[in-house]
Parts: C-alpha cells; sequence; structure tokens
C-alpha cells in the first residue's frame, strides 16, 4: 500500500504518538493540506522503572491519497495584516473560503496553489507559504 513509513513518538500518550506519525506523512508527502492514506503497522513503548519513563512509539505506512486538496480547487494567499518592511510576513497558502485568525488579511488569489507559491516566493519574507516547501 504504501510509499513510506513513519514514526511518531511521545511521552504524554498513545494519541500524540499517532498524531506526530500522521502529521510527519503529510509533510513528506505534500503538505498539511495533502490528503494521506495510512495504516497502523506497529506500537511499542516503555513503561515504568524507578523513574516513571512511560513512552509511546508508533510506526505508520502512508501514501497520498488520490483527489488530495493541493491537486484541485483554488487557493488564497494571506498574510499577517501589520506586516512591516517591503515584504509581507506570515504569508500562508489557504484554500479558497478557508477560516483565518483576523490578524491575516488576503493578500492575493483566489488561483492554483502552484501559482499562490509563486507570489509567496516573489513577495514574502523568510518563513512563509506551505510549511512543506520551507527549508
Amino acid at each position: 500500500m504504501a510509499d513510506k513509513t513513519f514514526e511518531g513518538q511521545s511521552f504524554e500518550s498513545l494519541q500524540d504518538a499517532l498524531n506526530t506519525a500522521v502529521s510527519n506523512a503529510q509533510a513528506s508527502l505534500g503538505g498539511t493540506s495533502e490528503i494521506v492514506d495510512w495504516t497502523l503497522t506497529q506500537v511499542r513503548g516503555q513503561f515504568g522503572g524507578f523513574v516513571d519513563r512511560n513512552q509511546y512509539v508508533v510506526t505508520i505506512e502512508a501514501e497520498s491519497a488520490s483527489g488530495s486538496l493541493s491537486d484541485a480547487g483554488q487557493f488564497i494567499v494571506v498574510a499577517l495584516t501589520a506586516s512591516n518592511g517591503e515584504k509581507h510576513q506570515g504569508c500562508r497558502v489557504l484554500p479558497e473560503g478557508a477560516l483565518y485568525p483576523a490578524i491575516y488579511s488576503q493578500f492575493f488569489g483566489p488561483a492554483s496553489r502552484a501559482v499562490c507559491q509563486q507570489w509567496i516566493d516573489a513577495n514574502c519574507g523568510f518563513d512563509n507559504g506551505d510549511p512543506a516547501n520551507n527549508s
């Protein structure tokens, strides 16, 4: 089934470990808007000891699902309303119609995801756009 294997770990809960694994899969397979099919392949952990240690580790296999959000629909670019300087700050690509905090304003779009990312590359400062595209 899977394109890749991803692991998540937590000292808090099994659910946190699973959430981390799925987030890692999304980031690797196209970003947080990517629809990911995943299968749980392994759960392991450590419990107890003299120092009360609880560790949860989850492994999943994941692949991009057909019909991902990154391939369809229109997108907009939002940035922090109070951006200072020549370039916008806090730029993000969002699906058209998505809700975002009032500290952001729409600066571009609607357009395809790729065109929105090109606009960000030309008009926004560092730490912008799709987290999967940041280095």
